[in-house]
């Protein structure tokens, strides 16, 4: 199945590269409103977002998840680290359980980790169905993932 073809101005990096290496899947620099970086290994996707999860960035989330998909990881864990979200609207919100719909008709799971403060308000007020790991970093819940021999078997989901 050849790769989705990218959104203007996203860069289709990850297609091009083997898992395992940390990729840039977004824009970068000045004027970039959203950065994405993905890791991934043979348990887990680990996508870091670092900006504004809005409408005029929220296609950026899907290319990543594309990209992912390119790449044929066979990870059926996609964790998106919020640490870095500095602004997410309702876009941003329909963008995430978009990216689990996605996962879900795959048999695969979304979890959201390390939520920023406007992203855990969003999640109060809207309380959408999606789950938020209880890791305390992102290299905690890598290390988990790449011990555990099925990512079945990663840590719990926690509550906001």
């Amino acid at each position: 199945m050849p790769a989705p073809a990218p959104h203007p101005g996203s860069t289709p990096s990850l297609a091009e590269r083997p898992t395992g290496h940390t990729l840039t899947s977004g824009g970068s620099g000045p004027g970039a409103l959203l950065d994405i970086r993905i890791r991934l290994s043979s348990t887990l996707a680990l996508v870091r977002l670092v900006g504004e999860l809005d409408l005029s960035s929220e296609h950026l989330l899907a290319d990543a998840l594309g990209c992912i998909e390119a790449a044929s990881c066979p990870a059926n864990l996609v964790v998106l680290d919020l640490a870095g979200v500095t602004f997410c609207d309702a876009a941003g919100l329909r963008a995430m359980e978009a990216c689990a719909a996605r996962l879900g008709a795959e048999d695969k799971e979304l979890r959201l980790s390390n939520v920023s403060r406007p992203v855990a308000r969003l999640l109060a007020i809207c309380q959408p169905a999606l789950p938020v790991g209880s890791w305390a970093s992102p290299a905690g819940l890598l290390s988990d993932a790449l011990a555990s021999p099925q990512v079945r078997a990663a840590p719990a989901v926690g509550q906001l």
